[in-house]
């Protein structure tokens, strides 16, 4: 056969919001370009509020663990203030009995035994007092660490009685209780949002091949040019938009892969399910300690008031005996050694009993931010 061979010598430009542009051929590259499957359309944005969910009650889980570190640091340390001036108060009582049987035996009237034995007992009681001021100094640098303060500035509290301070009741029933800690924990919260964005995410699986994937790209511009064919070389510029729309139904191998992650997804639904029964019954178990906890404390402390009554009142007695020379210094010691060890119990149990209310209002989900001082009690 014959025919003609022509030399074309083409050249074209275009600029604008895409690129490579040949002819009357849509633009390859688009200015925007929009991908997507429509399950995702639908269902992502109800996955991200849910993870935004589970985040905000994680972190408000963490803000209350947060803040129940710093009430028992804070209390432990008005606890140590207050031990050393029980233990300061029960020196200087030691100290009376000390200059007292050293008088007596100075004059003869007691044994230097029992001045001995007195000094050694006042002795025995400041090197527990030294010890109580190093126990200041160790809740003060942890309730500085919490506070992320200068632990070389001493934090110190206000003087007096550790305060009683009762956010529950702690006659409610147990039941209750715990009722209104599954209802309220923003653990169990967080872990329920966990569980509905799995099913979301099923859910989204299920349909995925049922819907299409979109593709979409929008292109604008101008395009000219020319050859050694026509009148013109590089000229004949002029606007034109480009809008391309794609649409593909996909199945990974065959709807095997699909299947996949769907039993993925299940498997990731049952392990949200098994954390949510787990912190459920940690909740119960936090209500239940706590519970006791601090109805234990309560008991406790009203024990060691009456201790510290009985105790005070022996040792007066005792000693005004010993003054007037009916006594024996065994008894006053033993008193006053009674004396100060129900007034350390006292503390003890006054400041368990602040701590174990603050837990338990924070195992029924609450924040612990506004304390409630109970009726006559000292702040």
């Amino acid at each position: 056969g014959s025919g003609v061979i022509q030399d074309v010598n083409r050249q074209s430009l275009y600029f604008g919001s895409g690129a490579d542009v040949r002819g009357a051929g849509t633009v390859a590259v688009p200015g925007v370009y929009l991908v997507g499957n429509l399950s995702d359309a639908v269902f992502a944005p109800r996955v991200a509020d849910q993870k935004v969910l589970a985040s905000r009650f994680t972190a408000d889980a963490t803000r209350n663990n947060i803040l129940l570190e710093v009430a028992r640091a804070y209390l432990g340390l008005v606890g140590a203030e207050a031990r050393l001036l029980a233990l300061r108060q029960s020196e200087s009582e030691f100290a009376e009995v000390a200059r007292l049987t050293a008088n007596f035996a100075a004059k003869g009237a007691g044994r230097e035994a029992d001045a001995q034995r007195a000094k050694s007992e006042l002795a025995l009681m400041q090197n527990t007092a030294q010890a109580a001021e190093e126990g200041i100094i160790t809740w003060a640098t942890e309730l500085a660490r919490l506070l992320t303060s200068d632990p070389s500035v001493r934090l110190r509290p206000e003087l007096g009685d550790p305060p009683l301070i009762q956010l529950v009741d702690e006659r409610l029933a147990l039941d209750s209780l715990i009722e209104t800690a599954l209802v309220s924990r923003p653990e169990i919260a967080a872990r329920t949002a966990d569980v509905a964005l799995f099913e979301t995410r099923l859910r989204q699986e299920r349909i995925r091949p049922l819907v299409p994937t979109i593709s979409a790209g929008i292109s604008s511009g101008d395009f000219g040019g020319g050859s050694n064919q026509v009148g013109y070389r590089f000229s004949h510029f002029g606007g034109r938009t480009d809008i391309d729309v794609l649409a593909v139904w996909t199945l990974q191998n065959l709807g095997v892969g699909n299947r996949a992650i769907q039993n993925k997804v299940r498997a990731e639904i049952g392990q949200a399910e098994a954390y949510r029964r787990a912190m459920i019954d940690q909740v119960r178990r936090e209500v239940a300690e706590a519970h006791a906890e601090t109805k234990t404390n309560r008991l406790q402390m009203e024990i060691a008031r009456r201790r510290v009554a009985t105790a005070q009142k022996a040792y007066a007695q005792d000693l005004l005996r010993t003054k007037d020379r009916l006594g024996d210094l065994i008894e006053v010691l033993s008193s006053l050694n009674l004396l100060a060890t129900a007034r350390q119990d006292l503390v003890q149990a006054m400041v368990g009993y602040s701590q174990s209310q603050f837990q338990l209002y924070v195992a029924l989900g609450g924040m612990p931010v506004a304390p409630h001082l109970r009726d006559g009690d000292k702040k």
